[in-house]
């Protein structure tokens, strides 16, 4: 048993060792070279840009009316009796799935956005070929 640990210690020196010196140049551990800068995301056109805000900005108002009906919902459920528990739940789940639906047609116009701009943007093939 005792040769085993030790045979485990030495293995495990030993790899610390072998990934010290690899990492060791000019006697100093040295670290992954700097990128330079972060990464940046794909350049856009500044017009995809302005109807894509146009369409979020649209939605921002529907969306915060929903989350202060939810933040009002939760606070009346703090303090609601077993009875308006079920009620306040039910409103909230539906609630829930107008969040929901809210969401899944934000994110059909904004797919939808794209869709029209890569095709107006793709050249039109001759007709007949």
């Amino acid at each position: 048993m005792k040769l085993l640990r030790t045979l485990v210690t030495l293995a495990t020196l030993g790899f610390a060792a072998t990934s010290l010196s690899a990492q060791m140049v000019g006697g100093t551990v040295s670290t992954p070279p700097a990128t330079g800068s972060q990464p940046t995301a794909p350049r856009m056109d500044p017009a995809m840009g302005a109807t894509l805000k146009a369409i979020v900005d649209s939605n921002r108002a529907a969306i915060q009316t929903i989350l202060d009906q939810r933040k009002t919902l939760l606070e009346q459920l703090k303090n609601a009796t077993p009875e308006q528990r079920d009620a306040i739940r039910s409103q909230l789940q539906q609630l829930m799935r107008e969040t929901h639906a809210a969401q899944r047609d934000l994110a059909k116009a904004i797919r939808d956005a794209i869709k029209a701009r890569r095709d107006q943007a793709r050249p039109t093939p001759p007709p007949g070929g």
